[in-house]
């Protein structure tokens, strides 16, 4: 089971690793995952349920002492889904307070210790020269309030960089930020003691000295430009996942139900029952307005025009338009009545519905594409491990390099307040959250954007795995056709059977079958009023037919219903001699045998989709061979690949073929995806790279699918092959932005570029430019929310 919480005060990747390390010494704890992009703390246990709640506080008091806090989320409520729990980013109301109260104060600073350089007025009494020590000691004064207001990230950091020394755990950013500016404030009390010395001693050039460079602004201002990148960039975070909230927006808050009601005989429904009446009562129906959540499987639920479905359910009542885009992405609003299935979050077009409720809470479409998208963030793709590698030892590396570039300085004859100043703004300029945030917040946009056209996404690695994808195969039926076969005609082959009698028998047997042929057979069946024959020792032979014995007729006693195969490896007389009749190829013919014998055929045909030979020459452009795998027979199977534009279909196999060829496919080395209805095709879907289930609609639960496509199109497959390499070069492009970013950032702060250009940058400056780093890769990422698919 997957515990969750949301932690507060992630600033890096170095946080990252402390919180998962701390967690990882629970006793109980297993899988421990931390999204820095949404501050979610994933921990999977298989303690009892009953243990859960102390298991919880044990977590929450191992991120406390780690230097966090985490507050556990409530996964099993119905009306704070997973992933919509926050909204935005949990530091963002904080970290909000903090920036106003460090620019409030950081202005008069910057005024008093630079104003007199662009000759803006100040008051006599803090001239630099004339009254160093009190221009020196009130700056001192306006630093204190901003570091204050900042203790958290001091607290943070400190703790870090004490675990770190003590090995156990690493540092983190706040660990650099921390050093560089508690450095400068100790280094202008330093000063400021010179000064009092010199004013003392009445030494003008020792004051002037140290009047010049006292670091108080450095210090304020480096604290306060990180605060204002960590309030961007938690603004940024919170629109990453914004196809979540509107998620969250259109969950329906109240639902319509008819409740029963007890009350006392000839009393209205809204009058109590009381004990001396209970035993002349009668039960009446009433219509009443609950919160959604509050509904119950069974329910009688009522919708009408311009209302949103608030659970799923089966119609039992009623006929509507229904608009199902806010779910499945399907534009086209569909007709529906008594019978049909219902998708919470659906808005009633026009109509008025009656329906049952079947799933309910957290068991809703809706709730349960939150949660999928939810844990497809969470999870990690293998370029992370590299970033995890690099994080762990970022800040020791970044320490040392800051030390030693003080110290190579010193000894290059530079004075000791250059060298100072150089050894700070390496420890301000590394920025190893940008390392962490590169790969979750492309994850997490292209997942949210993913679902909101009915893409739902079940692992992060699927986007590298389709980039790659060099093949895809496909299934016939329900996936390059419509998966809605009917019955075209039946030919008899025996005097005593006629067409009737033919397809009565067909269905006897076909009505106990879940196969789209069997529903082309119970459909023209009951049509014609038919109702199905008794029958006894019924059998399905996968990939064949149907066998079973009838009871009290006047038919034979023994009836098989299946393909061509099924009827020579049961020696059915009539079969050697069969030839087929002209027809249309695209028809797959259904044979019924009768004791041996055999007595006709029925054939069926399922169309083929209108975008499907679209959608397989968008796949040939992109570099992609497609196959067609199917357990039809082999005129139709290759006549509607050659239809659709698939270049090779292979025909008549058991759902273990169709595994022996995606396998076989990826023992040559090929990256292989597999398109099915998640059901006839679920072992092949579970052998390929990629699984995708296409039309499963409501069903988003196909256990052998990373992808599920809610919309039966197959276009959306071309959608999610460009949305993977869209999602990819995102991920590349953060991840080159952080590497070079830092390799390019941290010798220029270590002042390699000044012996040959004189550029040398300020701990000011390394602290603007660490901020902007992580807030441009969150842009970057954010650029996934205008992906458009470029497929037919």
């Amino acid at each position: 089971m997957q515990v969750s919480f949301v932690v507060h005060g992630i600033s890096c990747t170095a946080c990252v690793r402390r919180i998962e390390e701390a967690v990882r010494h629970v006793t109980g704890a297993y899988d421990v995952y931390v999204n820095p992009t949404t501050s979610h703390l994933y921990v999977h246990t298989d303690l009892h349920p009953t243990e859960h709640t102390l298991f919880a506080q044990t977590i929450i008091d191992a991120v406390s002492h780690a230097g966090f806090k985490a507050t556990l989320l409530d996964t099993h409520s119905t009306t704070a889904p997973l992933a919509a729990t926050q909204p935005v980013h949990p530091d963002f109301v904080t970290l909000k307070r903090r920036v106003r109260t460090s620019l409030c104060l950081l202005v008069p600073l910057m005024y008093l210790s630079m104003g007199h350089m662009v000759h803006l007025p100040i008051p006599g009494f803090l001239h630099p020269l004339k009254y160093a020590l009190s221009f020196a000691l009130v700056q001192a004064f306006l630093t204190l309030p901003v570091l204050y207001a900042n203790r958290s990230l001091f607290r943070a950091g400190l703790i870090a960089l004490y675990g770190a020394i003590l090995r156990r755990n690493t540092a983190t950013m706040d660990s650099l930020i921390s050093l560089g500016s508690l450095s400068s404030f100790t280094y202008g009390l330093f000063a400021t003691a010179r000064i009092a010395m010199g004013v003392h001693a009445n030494d003008t050039a020792l004051v002037s000295h140290y009047v010049a460079d006292l670091y108080f602004e450095s210090a304020a201002m480096i604290v306060t430009l990180v605060t204002v990148g960590k309030y961007l960039s938690a603004l940024s975070k919170g629109r990453t996942s914004r196809a979540l909230t509107q998620l969250l927006d259109i969950k329906p808050k109240t639902a319509r139900v008819i409740r029963q009601v007890s009350v006392p005989r000839g009393a209205s429904p809204s009058s109590p029952t009381t004990a001396s009446a209970a035993s002349a009562h009668e039960t009446h129906e009433i219509e009443i307005e609950i919160p959604a959540q509050d509904v119950l499987v069974g329910d009688t639920v009522l919708v009408k025009a311009g209302e949103l479905v608030p659970v799923d359910g089966i119609i039992t009542s009623g006929q509507a338009t229904l608009d199902e885009s806010n779910v499945t992405g399907e534009s086209i609003p569909v007709e529906k009545g008594r019978g049909d299935s219902v998708i919470s979050a659906s808005l009633v077009s026009t109509g008025f519905l009656k329906f049952r409720a079947e799933r309910v809470g957290e068991h809703t479409t809706l709730a349960q594409i939150i949660s999928l998208v939810e844990k497809t963030a969470a999870s990690k793709v293998p370029v992370t491990k590299l970033v995890d590698a690099v994080s762990a030892y970022f800040v020791p590396s970044i320490v040392a390099l800051s030390l030693l570039s003080g110290c190579a300085w010193l000894c290059a004859g530079a004075s000791a307040e250059f060298a100072f100043s150089i050894a700070v703004t390496v420890l301000v300029i590394s920025c190893p959250c940008v390392l962490g945030l590169a790969v979750p917040t492309a994850l997490m946009v292209a997942t949210g954007k993913g679902a909101q056209m009915g893409i739902l996404i079940k692992s992060a690695q699927v986007f590298q795995q389709m980039a790659r994808t060099k093949v895809i195969a496909f299934d016939k039926t329900g996936t390059l056709t419509l998966g809605r076969p009917t019955l075209s005609h039946i030919h008899t082959l025996h005097p005593t059977y006629n067409e009737e009698d033919i397809l009565h028998l067909a269905y006897s047997l076909e009505v106990c079958s879940g196969h789209p042929l069997a529903a082309a057979i119970s459909v023209a069946a009951q049509r014609k009023g038919m109702t199905p024959l008794a029958i006894t020792d019924f059998n399905s032979e996968q990939g064949l037919g149907l066998r079973a014995r009838l009871v009290h007729t006047s038919y034979a006693k023994t009836v098989m219903v299946g393909n061509a195969r099924m009827m020579v490896a049961h020696s059915i007389d009539g079969m050697d001699t069969y030839l087929s009749p002209s027809h249309n190829p695209e028809e797959t013919p259904l044979f019924v045998a009768a004791d041996k014998n055999l007595v006709g055929v029925l054939f069926v045909s399922d169309p083929v989709k209108v975008h499907s030979s679209a959608a397989i020459g968008a796949l040939h452009k992109r570099g992609i061979q497609t196959l067609m795998l199917t357990g039809d027979v082999k005129h139709v199977a290759h006549t509607i690949a050659a239809r659709c534009g698939v270049k090779k279909s292979k025909a008549e196999l058991l759902p273990h073929d169709k595994e022996r060829e995606i396998s076989a496919l990826k023992a040559s080395g090929m990256m292989v995806a597999m398109v099915g209805d998640g059901v006839n095709d679920a072992p092949a879907l579970a052998s390929a790279d990629v699984g995708i289930a296409i039309g499963a609609g409501s069903d988003i639960a196909v256990e052998s699918a990373d992808v599920v496509l809610m919309r039966n199109c197959i276009r959306d497959v071309v959608t999610l092959v460009d949305l993977s390499i869209a999602t990819v070069r995102n991920m590349k492009q953060n991840l080159f932005w952080a590497f070079f970013y830092n390799t390019l950032g941290v010798p220029l702060a270590a002042g390699l570029g000044y012996p040959f250009f004189g550029l040398r940058l300020t701990p000011m400056l390394a602290a603007a430019a660490m901020s902007l780093s992580s807030v441009s890769v969150l842009c970057n990422a954010l650029r996934l929310n205008q992906f458009q698919s470029s497929s037919p």
